[in-house]
């Protein structure tokens, strides 16, 4: 993936992410709650919950490379 069509798919990405009442925070993280968050690493997305503990373990993620955004406004390849 050439890294022009990675910031296409992540500011695709972001933008799904808005609309879906996601907020980003000042670490460039989107969450809707204190509980779940999606993360933006250099190579992959990541879907977080928030443990009792206060750390947050990965429950999906995928590399740009295996992701896409469906018409119906869905992110697919993560696993």
């Amino acid at each position: 993936m050439t890294p022009k069509k990675r910031r296409e798919l992540i500011d695709k990405l972001k933008e799904l992410l808005r609309s879906k009442g996601y907020v980003e925070d000042k670490f460039g993280n989107f969450k809707m709650s204190e509980k779940l968050r999606y993360k933006f690493n250099p190579n992959a997305l990541r879907k977080e919950v928030r443990l009792i503990s206060g750390e947050w373990m990965r429950v999906r993620s995928g590399f740009y490379k295996d992701l896409v955004v469906t018409e119906e406004g869905k992110i697919q390849g993560m696993r």
